[in-house]
């Protein structure tokens, strides 16, 4: 079912007369909406639109993690996820299974950032099978306000309509158009992502068309790229074309709903990809003590065979299985050709790890992948971009974890920006490694979900080595920006200036200096866990240990992402280092307690330090937990220490002060 422009969204239910519930920082007054709320519908009180004000300090940062828990998506039934809505809330909200669904609200609202964080789209699923139809935030997360558009949650950033629904005037779809780039509003009118791909196929609406432009403007790198793509003499914000899709990736738990959705619009499995460019994976979860997961497994197995997936394309999780390639991510550096492989997706916010090659890297929801896998492309709009210009060299003993959570810390992302372009001066003094974790935390640090490199020393080494191709070659695909050409923003940074950071719990954007730390916090656990990690981090993690111990009473838990990377380190003895001082380096080279599953997750009221993406409360474990955030060398020393360090024991070992 599609929209008119001026089509009226209907929200009073008849169980309660006001739609709305607020997502409040005060847990406290939260639940006293909820409570008033409850006790409104149960006595069908009616007339009570004053019960609510939109005065409110909303919670920022509602992450996707918040919306719907990894434990809790773990099924192929979408049904069930409504009744999970917002139990990863933090426990002093007290939201259990079915609260929000109970309350039949049918608008949310929320602070800055709403949906940030994974690209999990079953966020959005789960909001709509609890009843919600809208959400209104001071801004969105770039990857859940798409999937809100190819699912048919509305989503608004005008907070004047909170006003007006108080009032009870209507409110219609056009409402919901606004600051919307004109893809994101055909998709919304027709209903959703795979209904206005039917509307193209049978030709009711026309494919979108890059426009002719007779004068070529001055393009980014990101411009330049899809340009390339779209066989355009330029493009610019807000374009719109079809974007052939040369491979595509998913993995147990997300690939469901990629197969759910195929069955449910087309009736079956269609696919016009080559199942050759196409590949699963079960990394994510090969650790896991769930119980769901096996039947989630034998599901993506059925749906492989369906696709006719060629055998090397299907990655087995446990290496007991014959498996155990390592994090998807990971993996895919090793198996993309930029000669040949111009554009990839794929169903995880960290896919932007692949901006360290001179391609377009996406990542989608599940709803989006499967229409890729049935029509072979996209529809695309081309995004607004910021460059962050890179000068000077980063100092000895720091690393580039530092960097990126003082980014963390000063940057906002400017409306309508999802592309992250790095460069500058300072930019190719940085290692391969170094560029491949800068874009893997794109999400996270700038809340963007894409990531754009121009050409560095070590990333056109890297192509030289392994494609035997040219510098000119590789400078000529990854491209340089056009002077002159459009940002949203330009942020500058001097590499030589950085200084120790650490993330505090709850969010890789509560950084702060080291210096900010001036107790000693004990922790019970430290962490080298996660597609952020390659062999780099294991060579300076035994550099730093070596002829140390980890404190008696912290577990020091290392999961190499591939079993390429250990078996490198292996044979350079980094493994043996570690080991002998007393760390636990697995051998399942999987997401594991990055992703709060498996054995080795935070458990309730520990403390952790740790070298992965995220520290949402609950994201690595129990909510109770607190995890923070720091580069190899502070979780590193911090496990010897059996503290978090000071600045001054840092400066200790790092600068010999």
């Amino acid at each position: 079912m599609g929209y008119l422009e001026t089509d009226i969204i209907h929200l009073h239910s008849p169980e309660a007369n006001n739609p709305i519930i607020y997502l409040t920082k005060n847990s406290s007054i939260f639940k006293k909406q909820c409570s008033l709320r409850f006790k409104l519908l149960k006595e069908k009180i009616k007339n009570t639109n004053s019960y609510f004000t939109s005065g409110y300090d909303l919670f920022d940062r509602i992450s996707t993690d918040h919306i719907i828990r990894v434990s809790h998506l773990l099924t192929d039934n979408m049904d069930l996820l409504g009744d999970m809505v917002l139990c990863g809330m933090p426990q002093e909200y007290d939201i259990k299974p079915k609260t929000i669904k109970n309350l039949k609200a049918q608008i949310l609202v929320a602070g800055k950032d709403f949906g940030m964080g994974s690209s999990r789209e079953q966020a959005v699923t789960a909001l709509l099978n609890a009843g919600i139809k809208i959400v209104i935030a001071e801004s969105f997360g770039p990857i859940f306000i798409k999937n809100a558009s190819y699912l048919g949650l509305l989503t608004s950033t005008d907070l004047s309509l909170i006003e007006k629904i108080q009032q009870k005037i209507p409110l219609t779809v056009k409402d919901f158009l606004k600051n919307k780039d004109p893809l994101m509003q055909e998709i919304i009118l027709a209903g959703g992502i795979l209904k206005y791909l039917n509307l193209i196929n049978i030709k009711k609406i026309d494919k979108p068309d890059i426009q002719v432009r007779i004068h070529k403007q001055a393009m980014n790198i990101w411009e330049k790229r899809l340009a390339r793509i779209f066989k355009a003499t330029c493009v610019k914000p807000g374009d719109t074309g079809i974007l052939p899709i040369d491979k595509a990736y998913s993995y147990v738990g997300l690939s469901g709903p990629a197969n759910h959705a195929l069955i449910s619009e087309y009736g079956k499995i269609k696919i016009k990809m080559d199942p050759q460019n196409i590949l699963l994976f079960e990394d994510h979860f090969a650790q896991t003590t769930n119980p769901n997961v096996a039947g989630l497994t034998k599901n993506q197995r059925n749906f492989a065979q369906k696709l006719e997936l060629p055998k090397e394309n299907y990655f087995i999780g446990k290496v007991s299985e014959g498996g155990g390639e390592g994090i998807c991510h990971r993996v895919m550096l090793d198996r993309i050709n930029p000669k040949t492989d111009r554009v990839i997706i794929a169903t995880d916010s960290h896919t932007p790890t692949l901006g360290v090659l001179p391609i377009i890297a996406i990542p989608v929801g599940s709803t989006l992948f499967a229409a890729a896998l049935a029509e072979g492309t996209i529809p695309f709009s081309v995004n607004e971009t910021m460059r962050v210009e890179f000068t000077g060299k980063l100092p000895s003993g720091l690393t580039i974890r530092d960097v990126q959570l003082e980014l963390a810390s000063l940057v906002q992302i400017p409306p309508n920006t999802s592309v992250i372009e790095f460069g500058g001066s300072g930019f190719t003094n940085l290692s391969f490694e170094q560029v491949t974790v800068l874009c893997n935390m794109v999400p996270e640090i700038f809340l963007g979900d894409i990531a754009i490199t121009e050409p560095f020393t070590q990333g056109i080494d890297f192509l030289k080595k392994k494609y035997n191709l040219t510098k000119s070659d590789i400078t000529k695909l990854y491209c340089l920006p056009d002077r002159g050409c459009h940002y949203s923003a330009i942020v500058n940074y001097n590499l030589n200036q950085t200084s120790p950071w650490i993330a505090l719990p709850g969010n890789p954007k509560n950084s702060v200096p080291l210096s900010n730390i001036t107790n000693q916090i004990k922790i019970n656990k430290a962490y080298i866990a996660s597609c952020t990690n390659g062999l780099e981090e294991l060579k300076q993690a035994a550099k730093i240990i070596e002829g140390k111990k980890v404190a008696s009473w912290v577990k020091f838990i290392i999961i190499p992402s591939t079993k390429k990377i250990y078996q490198q380190a292996l044979k350079n003895g980094y493994i043996d280092i570690l080991r002998k001082a007393g760390a636990s380096v697995k051998e399942e080279f999987t997401c594991g307690p990055c992703i709060g599953d498996g054995p080795y997750v935070v458990n309730e009221n520990e403390i952790a330090i740790s070298a992965t993406n995220r520290n949402f409360f609950g994201r690595m474990g129990d909510k109770s937990a607190q995890v923070y955030l720091g580069g190899i060398n502070l979780v590193v020393l911090s496990a010897i220490l059996g503290h978090i360090s000071t600045t001054k024991d840092y400066n200790k070992v790092f600068h010999n002060n």
